[in-house]
C-alpha cells in the first residue's frame, strides 16, 4: 500500500507577503501542491485552512520530502 504524504508533513509558519491567490489546504497531497508550485512558477504556496492562512510550503523542503532531489546550480 503507498502512503499519501499531505502538504502538512512540511508546513512552515506563515509569512506575511506570500501571494494567497494560489493555495492549498493541509490534507491536500503534497504532490499536488508541488504540481501547482511548478505549474504557477513558484517556490512558496500558502497553505489555508478556515480561510485563513495557517502556514506555507517550500518547493525544496516539499521535493525533498518526496525524495526527489534537485541538483544546485553552480
Amino acid at each position: 500500500m503507498v502512503k499519501t504524504i499531505t502538504a502538512n508533513t512540511v508546513i512552515k509558519p506563515y509569512t506575511p507577503g506570500v501571494p494567497l491567490d494560489l493555495t492549498v489546504a493541509p490534507g491536500d497531497r503534497l504532490a499536488y501542491a508541488v504540481e501547482q508550485m511548478l505549474l504557477h512558477n513558484r517556490t512558496k504556496l500558502a497553505v489555508i485552512e478556515a480561510g485563513a492562512p495557517v502556514g506555507i510550503i517550500l518547493l525544496d523542503d516539499a521535493l525533498f520530502k518526496l525524495g526527489i532531489r534537485v541538483p544546485r546550480a553552480k
